[in-house]
């Protein structure tokens, strides 16, 4: 989820390392600081892994569905550990490459790697809730369990399916966002155009994107047989579902986009002068632009369906 960014409260995984030891060196004593960070005990492990062989799984595609069986694959000891995400959690998210996670069919795989090629560096830093990107800082907040247990994935220990496609579809989300701001310089655009309904026209823009790669994701890496209520929701849309306000309001609860529109709409406005009565307003001016766009996508979904 786009989110600003507040100064976040001091928490385990971001508290300075405060254990102090001592060794012997030619005979003399030093001290260094010992880093217990979570973060930085599993990104010491990953060295360790990366000196050695280790295992990533993959999922193979066929050509017009997906093989969703794990493969196990060797890897060679060359692993890069940090490209253009730097950060706390850089070194982490660098070694989960689309094809360590088996997602090279995936939008997980072009953000990844445009964003990882791109000029401007994106911070990882642990984040407080689940997920977000901050584009006034170009910072990739992400909770440390879950690239935790993406990198147990990409070292032999596979994730369940469905864990692993909310995982990745989660942070393609997230990824969504960041290439819209770091490669596209959209989302920075429409932060500074504070002058409120169009601000959050360009915000929405970006949301129904992000929704839609993300629905995209999920499904082609869940177990088979399993749907995702988001990717169904795209084929279930008609035009009258969201062509103003009343609309969205009575077709909420039948429909995940339509119950995001709704709810991140609200939270847009709600967030800029606390007026939801401006709802119409909106509507009137931009309402066209977003929910045209939502249909677009979703009959492009409709055209592609068999071969994501």
């Amino acid at each position: 989820m786009y989110a600003q960014k507040e100064k976040p409260a001091e928490n385990k995984a971001s508290a300075v390392a405060n254990t102090v030891t001592q060794k012997e060196n030619g005979g003399k004593q030093g001290f260094g600081f010992m880093d217990n960070r979570p973060e930085a005990v599993v990104q010491g492990k990953f060295r360790e892994m990366a000196n050695g062989s280790s295992q990533i799984g993959q999922f193979r595609s066929s050509k017009n569905h997906v093989d969703k069986k794990f493969q196990p694959l060797a890897t060679g000891r060359n692993v890069v550990l940090q490209g253009r995400f730097t950060g706390t959690l850089g070194g982490i998210f660098s070694s989960l490459t689309p094809v360590a996670l088996g997602a090279t069919g995936t939008y997980y795989n072009t953000l990844w790697n445009a964003l990882n090629n791109s000029a401007t560096a994106i911070a990882v830093e642990n984040a407080g809730g689940m997920a977000n990107f901050d584009p006034t800082t170009n910072t990739l907040n992400l909770k440390f369990q879950i690239l935790k247990e993406l990198l147990s994935h990409r070292g032999g220990q596979a994730l369940d399916p469905n864990v692993l496609a909310d995982h990745v579809a989660l942070i393609t989300h997230e990824l969504s966002h960041a290439h819209d701001s770091v490669v596209l310089n959209k989302e920075l655009k429409g932060e500074q155009g504070a002058n409120g309904l169009d601000k959050i026209t360009n915000v929405m823009m970006t949301e129904v994107q992000a929704w839609e790669r993300e629905a995209r994701t999920r499904q082609r890496l869940l177990a088979p047989g399993v749907d995702d209520p988001l990717w169904d929701s795209w084929f279930d849309l008609v035009p009258l579902m969201i062509v103003d306000y009343a609309a969205l309001q009575g077709n909420r609860n039948n429909n995940e986009v339509v119950s995001r529109y709704y709810r991140y709409l609200r939270r847009e406005l709600v967030a800029l002068d606390g007026d939801l009565g401006r709802m119409n307003t909106w509507f009137a001016a931009n309402g066209a632009t977003v929910s045209g766009e939502i249909m677009r996508l979703a009959n492009a979904l409709v055209q592609a369906r068999d071969t994501i």
